[in-house]
Formats: C-alpha cells, sequence, structure tokens
C-alpha cells in the first residue's frame, strides 16, 4: 500500500498539499455562491466537489497527507473535466490541466516518484484528448445558461488558476531567497569555522612541538648518560610516551593536511626495492620481539619508478605497524606484484597480510573512520588513536587509487591496493641520498670543532640543542632573536646556523636574509615548529637543510653530518 500512495515525508510538500488545498476550496466555494444563479444542476455537481476538497483538507490535517494527496490529484483531473463537458469550452475550465501538471511535479518527489507523475499525467492527458475529440459536448445540458457561464464560470475559472498559479511563483521565489540566505550564512559560517580551525591547529602545533622538543631532547640525552639501572625504565617509559605523542601530533597535522589538499605529491626516481628494505629495518626489531615472522617478496627486476617515496613510505610504514601491534604470533608478508608493464609505465599491487586477530566484517568500515577503531576492546588492549588507517585512506586516494581489506576474525587481516606510475631512467635520487647519508656517517668523527651559532628564543630548546652537540664536541654559541644572529655572524665565522624562525626583535627569516648580505657560504638549516613553514620563502637564500621540531636528536645529528660533508670546507 505504501508504494502506491508513496511516502509524502518532505515538510514543504507537506506544506503545499495544504495551501493548495485550502486556496482550491476557497475558489470552489466562490465557484458554488455563484452557481446559485445558474442552476440546480451545476450547484449539485460543484457542492459535491468542495465537500469533497473540504473532506480532503481535513484528512491532511490530520496527519494523512499520503491518502489525502492520492484523493485530491486522482479527483482534480476527472473534476475539471466534467466541469468542462458542462460548461463547455466557453467556461475554459480546462486551463487548470495546466496548473495540474505543474502541481505534479510540486508535490511529487522526481527522484523517487517518477511512475507516480507518469500515471497521473497520463490520466489529465486521456482526459483532456476526450474533451478535445467530443468537442466539449459528451454532455449537453441544455438547462445550463451559456450568459452565466460566460459572466461568472469564466472569470472564477480564470481568476483560480491565476491565484493558485501566482501563489506557486512567490512561494519559489521566497523559499529559493530563503535557500540561498541560508547557504551563504552556512558558507560563511564553514569559511569561519576552517579559519577558526586552521588558527587553533597553528596554534596547538608550535605551543605543543616546542615543549614536546624539549621532551624527547632531554629524554635523548638522560638516556645517553648513562643512568642508574632503577631510572632506565622510567627513562624508557619517557622515551616511548614522547614518541606516541610526537606520532599523535604527526597524524593529527597529517590528517588536516590531506584532507584540505595542502599536501602535494612530491614524486621523483625512487628505486622500490631500496626503500621497502629500508621501511624492512625499521620494524625488524619489533618483530623480532615479539617472535613474527616479516617476509617481504619484490621483483629483484623492479624498474625504478617516479612516485613520492615518502609518502608511500608512509602508506606502509602505517600498515606494518597495525600489523605488528595486531599481531601476537605467525607471521607478516609484504608483497609488490607486477601486475602490467610497459615502456613507459607500471603497474603495481602493494599486499600487506598478517595472522593478527583480525576484523569483523560488520565492523570493517568503521576502521577508515577518524578516531574510530574496530571495537572498544581493541582500543583497551592495544591503545592507538584511530588515525593511522584514514592517513593511509588518503594518501592513497591522493594517489589516484583505492585501498581495499579482507580480514577474518582470529586468521588474519589482508590490505591492498594498486598503484600506476611512470618508469623513469633517470637515476635513483634514493640510492643517491643513501650513499651521501652513509658517507656523512663515516666521515663523522672527522668533523669535531666545529663552530655552531644556536638561533633560538626558547631556553629549554638552547640546553638541549647545547647538550646534544656538545656530546658530539661542537663548540656552541647560543643567541635569543634574529638580530643577535646577524650581529654574532659578523664578529665570528660560524661553520653551520641553527636558526628558529618565531623569535622575538627580528624573526629568523629577516635574519636569514640579512646575513646572506655579506655571508652567502655559511650552511643554514632552519628548526622550526610552524607547520605552515613555506620552503618558497626562502628561494634563493641558500638554506641547506629545514628539520622541523619536534626532531629525533639522531637525525639532527646526521643532517648537521650531511651538511658538513656537502658543504665547500
Amino acid at each position: 500500500m505504501n508504494k502506491i500512495l508513496g511516502q509524502l515525508t518532505s515538510k514543504r510538500r507537506i506544506y503545499l498539499l495544504k495551501v493548495y488545498l485550502v486556496l482550491s476550496t476557497i475558489i470552489v466555494t466562490f465557484l458554488t455562491i455563484s452557481s446559485f444563479y445558474l442552476h440546480s444542476t451545476l450547484l449539485r455537481y460543484i457542492c459535491s466537489g468542495n465537500l469533497l476538497l473540504m473532506f480532503i483538507a481535513i484528512l491532511t490535517l490530520k496527519f494523512k497527507p499520503e491518502i489525502s494527496r492520492l484523493i485530491y490529484l486522482t479527483v482534480y483531473p476527472f473534476a475539471v473535466f466534467f466541469c468542462a463537458m458542462l460548461f463547455g469550452k466557453d467556461a475554459s475550465i480546462e486551463i487548470y490541466y495546466t496548473f495540474y501538471y505543474l502541481l505534479l511535479f510540486i508535490i511529487f518527489s522526481y527522484r523517487t516518484e517518477k511512475t507516480h507523475i507518469v500515471l497521473f499525467a497520463s490520466i489529465a492527458t486521456i482526459l483532456w484528448l476526450l474533451l478535445i475529440t467530443f468537442n466539449f459536448t459528451i454532455n449537453d445540458y441544455e438547462d445550463i445558461s451559456q450568459e452565466g457561464v460566460s459572466t461568472i464560470v469564466y472569470p472564477i475559472s480564470f481568476v483560480g488558476n491565476f491565484i493558485l498559479i501566482l501563489f506557486t511563483l512567490i512561494h519559489f521565489s521566497y523559499a529559493n531567497a530563503k535557500s540561498l540566505k541560508k547557504k551563504r550564512l552556512d558558507k560563511k559560517n564553514a569559511l569561519d569555522f576552517l579559519e577558526l580551525k586552521t588558527i587553533y591547529l597553528k596554534a596547538i602545533n608550535q605551543e605543543i612541538r616546542e615543549p614536546l622538543n624539549a621532551i624527547i631532547g632531554l629524554t635523548h640525552i638522560l638516556r645517553e648518560d648513562k643512568p642508574r639501572e632503577d631510572q632506565k625504565n622510567n627513562i624508557e617509559s619517557l622515551h616511548k610516551s614522547s614518541k606516541n605523542l610526537l606520532e599523535l601530533l604527526n597524524n593529527v597535522l597529517n590528517l588536516d593536511d590531506l584532507e584540505s589538499k595542502k599536501t602535494k605529491l612530491n614524486t621523483k626516481p625512487t628505486n622500490l626495492t631500496l626503500l621497502i628494505n629500508e621501511i624492512i629495518a625499521i620494524h625488524h626489531n619489533k618483530c623480532a620481539e615479539k617472535n613474527i615472522d616479516l617476509n617481504v617478496s619484490i621483483d629483484s627486476n623492479f624498474p625504478t619508478i617516479l612516485i613520492d617515496n615518502i609518502r608511500y613510505s608512509q602508506i606502509i610504514n602505517n600498515l606494518l605497524s597495525n600489523a605488528i601491534k595486531f599481531t601476537q604470533k605467525g607471521k607478516i608478508d609484504l608483497k609488490i606484484v607486477v601486475k602490467t608493464v610497459n615502456s613507459s609505465s607500471i603497474t603495481f599491487s602493494t599486499e600487506i597480510t598478517d595472522t593478527g586477530i583480525g576484523i569483523p566484517e560488520d565492523k570493517l568500515p568503521l576502521i577508515w573512520e577518524k578516531f574510530t577503531q574496530a571495537t572498544e576492546s581493541t582500543t583497551r588492549l592495544y591503545g592507538g588513536t584511530g588515525l593511522g588507517l584514514p592517513i593511509v585512506m588518503e594518501i592513497v586516494k591522493s594517489m589516484n587509487s583505492n585501498i581495499s581489506i579482507k580480514s577474518t576474525p582470529n586468521v588474519g587481516s589482508k590490505f591492498y591496493f594498486d598503484l600506476t606510475t611512470e618508469i623513469t631512467k633517470v637515476k635513483d635520487a634514493m640510492i643517491e641520498e643513501s650513499i651521501e647519508s652513509k658517507l656523512a656517517n663515516t666521515l663523522h668523527k672527522e668533523q669535531k670543532a666545529k663552530h655552531i651559532l644556536i638561533a633560538d628564543d626558547n631556553n629549554v630548546n638552547n640546553l638541549v640543542l647545547k647538550n646534544i652537540l656538545k656530546k658530539d664536541s661542537y663548540n656552541i654559541d647560543v643567541v635569543v632573536n634574529g638580530l643577535e644572529a646577524v650581529k654574532a655572524t659578523k664578529k665570528k665565522a660560524y661553520d653551520l646556523i641553527l636558526m628558529d624562525l618565531d623569535m622575538p626583535v627580528m624573526d629568523g627569516e629577516e635574519a636569514i636574509k640579512e646575513i646572506r648580505k655579506f655571508n652567502i657560504i655559511v650552511p643554514i638549516i632552519i628548526i622550526t615548529a610552524s607547520n605552515s613553514f613555506n620552503k618558497d620563502t626562502f628561494t634563493g637564500l641558500n638554506i641547506n637543510k629545514t628539520i622541523s621540531k619536534p626532531f629525533i636528536p639522531k637525525d639532527l645529528l646526521a643532517t648537521i653530518s650531511d651538511v658538513f660533508n656537502i658543504s665547500k670546507y
């Protein structure tokens, strides 16, 4: 029955149905009053029609819109048909059919009720064709005054139709204006919210990164400072907690960048075999601790491809971390399978399969939602923020692909996706970087007694940097703003400057510009907590490296060694 009646759930359509019924009742009431001057036959028809309209209106007001709509749209064309026969063509009652077709599209949903529109439009069309075929003379009542039809029925018919159409135009003009106003307001509110969100994330980012950088740095110093046995566990816990907090912070900002389309893929020649081996090396110890086999399968002749290796590494790292977390025994397989290849491009699939706890089928959609895990017990037992997989999904999407999953509880899970990339004959940048990094580490012991200037207004960060660098026998000077950095560089020849950007008196960007006016060779590494840092701003200023706070101390030391290795002296 509901299929026949249709689901009238739109408040707007119910409102319009009520208004049209009221207007139609008023118009027919006028016609009823006027018919007293015509004939009893006409009066009988019009009174009956008016009573029926009132009944339909009451049905609608009593919250039975589906039934009343069905009766209304069925009675309407038949009422027009019989009235047109009674009054003849001169009364122009048939013009109500024109409005009837409009009415169908107003109170039916074209998207879900097309069949209703076609059905009721067909009924009206057949009746109209019958009127034209028989020239409005199917029943000829001689006792109906043609003069009365011309002076009473025709004006009421014309005015009534005009009122209905005018109401429709006014209503939709008003509704559209209101809708546009709401859309503009919603758009403004959304833009204001996004701006507030950006400001908030930027502030939170910088305010958290500075102290977190100090925590990570001080933890590193404590670990390297030969702590007592009773202190080791506490320091290790502090170290792991700070790394988890850093991961959370990076994930939140990473996801925000991906969703706002700020992040662009930076493709470069990559040896995928070397990249995968480096990723596996990161996770090997974790697997060994849990006695889990970590297997890798990739074609030894896999060509050098153009890919954003940082983003691809992020995908693999997140998926492997998840697999290790949720696998207590068994193995994890990482497979790179070539699907199609030609002279210019390659399509390959990446598959990560584990023998972990698995995911119930009804919970699979949840894993792609932010801050959500499959079950509450998963969160309690294994921890995590629920951001890793949403980030993976966004990165894979940015690479014009989709990630899929197959999973069986207590058997394991398999994540897989396909990528199509260009093949390149350009020398692999990854190999060059790896060789340079190893050479820098080899030569690091020879780079002692270098003079480094630290420019940062955060005293704790300065303390951390000094302690980290002094352990490698670097000579350190510290200044707390850009102006002091410029003055210090004029007085002394430094081998390296570590420059923060957000400082009082003179910020880091301005300080770098001033330094480059009189010293174009001193290497400068920017160390910043800002996630809105724009490298293009420093084009032509000969910036050697950039490091984001908080940084891992060994990464900082490796970067410094690398800079000294490639500098001119």
